[in-house]
């Protein structure tokens, strides 16, 4: 670790800002962020200074590198056992890195995580009031690290305490704690559990039936991105195995007055296309053509962009925004005109069965 890191790592292991760290030092921010980027050097009097200020001899605030893997180490460590769900160690492991390191966030947030998995899945509320209180601590350390607050938002800190208070029957405070991080309604589906559980069944259901449409839509925007991926990297038939996996999942969220799901269908079916002319299958990509142009005419033929169009929906009104094309048949035109893969072999297929 060079020295500049050195100085960024104990000023955040302080839990201190640069504007503070300049204060302390006698000198402006400027010169703090240029220490810290690497553009200048203190001079001999101030690294003395620095290393009297953070309590450590010269030639450790020189050679910091041990002591800041060490960090690493720990926080790695922590992570690890969570992830194996070894709770007793990964707890013991976080309260001897809180030791050292009390005021580094990353140790601070990842113990917070270590109390609250082992809170929630051994049914210990002590350690899910440990792991409120280290979320407090990390939400304060977290203001004062900028560049930390790039990877991780307070928005984060306030979902795992709702978490924990939902796990201790605390359900008031739960959604309190949720809503505070509700950033893009990313909550939603968490608050209405808690609602629920309150017995607030009927500003619980729009939620969830809302995130159930919301579910299935990024499903399919996710489901059509990874074929366009497999497609072009050669895995036709995982892209063809997804479109009919999908299609049929799609079948059961149709409701009886039409939908929108023939629309997403219709592209389904297309990409399948698509991957069975890449393939040499030219009689199975003109079956799927075939049966992208039949879910497109059933769509066309009274187009709806109401998620009401969606089975097990409950809300209000909504319509989804669509950008695949003006009219389903549109739809098709351009997913074939937009790749090169089978374009020209697709457009002849196309036409033909128009005619």
């Amino acid at each position: 670790m060079t020295l500049n890191d050195t100085i960024r790592a104990l000023r955040r292991e302080r839990g201190m800002t640069q504007e503070q760290l300049a204060e302390a030092m006698n000198v402006s921010a400027a010169a703090v962020s240029k220490w810290e980027n690497g553009q200048s050097v203190p001079d001999i009097l101030v690294l003395t200074a620095l290393a009297d200020f953070f309590e450590v001899s010269l030639d450790a605030l020189v050679g910091y590198t041990v002591q800041a893997h060490r960090r690493g180490d720990m926080v790695a460590r922590i992570r690890q056992l969570v992830v194996q769900k070894k709770h007793t160690e990964a707890t013991r492991a976080a309260r001897e890195a809180l030791r050292r390191y009390p005021n580094s966030f990353d140790v601070v947030y990842e113990a917070t995580q270590a109390y609250g998995y082992s809170g929630m899945e051994q049914n210990r509320p002590e350690d899910l009031r440990k792991a409120l209180s280290l979320a407090e601590r990390a939400m304060v350390l977290i203001t004062q690290d900028q560049e930390r607050e790039k990877h991780i938002r307070p928005e984060s800190i306030w979902s795992l305490m709702g978490n924990y208070h939902a796990h201790l029957n605390e359900y008031d405070e739960a959604i309190r704690c949720y809503e505070n991080g509700n950033v893009a309604e990313v909550n939603d589906i968490a608050i209405a559990n808690s609602q629920t559980e309150l017995g607030c069944y009927d500003h619980a259901l729009p939620k969830l039936s809302r995130g159930l449409v919301v579910s299935v839509i990024r499903l399919f925007n996710a489901a059509t991105g990874a074929m366009n991926c497999l497609i072009a990297s050669g895995r036709q038939q995982d892209a063809i195995a997804l479109a009919s996996w999908l299609c049929r999942a799609l079948d059961g969220m149709e409701s009886a007055s039409g939908s929108y799901i023939w629309k997403m269908k219709t592209i389904l079916y297309t990409n399948s296309a698509r991957a069975m002319v890449r393939m040499g299958r030219m009689n199975d990509a003109e079956l799927q053509l075939r049966q992208a142009i039949h879910c497109a005419r059933r769509f066309d033929a009274a187009p709806s962009y109401s998620v009401n169009g969606f089975r097990f929906y409950w809300g209000e009104e909504k319509s989804i925004l669509d950008i695949a094309g003006e009219t389903a048949m549109s739809a098709i035109a351009r997913c074939i005109d937009r790749y090169d893969d089978a374009r020209a072999e697709l457009r002849e297929i196309f036409a033909r069965l128009q005619a």
